[in-house]
């Protein structure tokens, strides 16, 4: 129950998993660094551009989140 999934990525659940309610799952993400997630010198419109990125998610069996 109020679960969140984004999969950008492939999310791989086993088998016998137990997910309890409003876990969350994301295979999108960014560097924490502003440094590393800024883009330099980007002008467009008055926005900062952000590096961001995607990974696959696997949970193996019997796992419970």
């Amino acid at each position: 129950m109020n679960c969140t999934f984004v999969d950008n990525m492939p999310i791989k659940i086993g088998n016998r998993v137990l997910i309890a309610s409003n876990v969350q799952i994301y295979t999108s993400s960014h560097p924490v660094l502003p440094q590393e997630r800024l883009v330099p010198d980007w002008k467009e419109k008055n926005t900062t551009w952000f590096r961001t990125y995607a990974l696959p998610v696997e949970i193996k069996d019997n796992a419970w989140i």
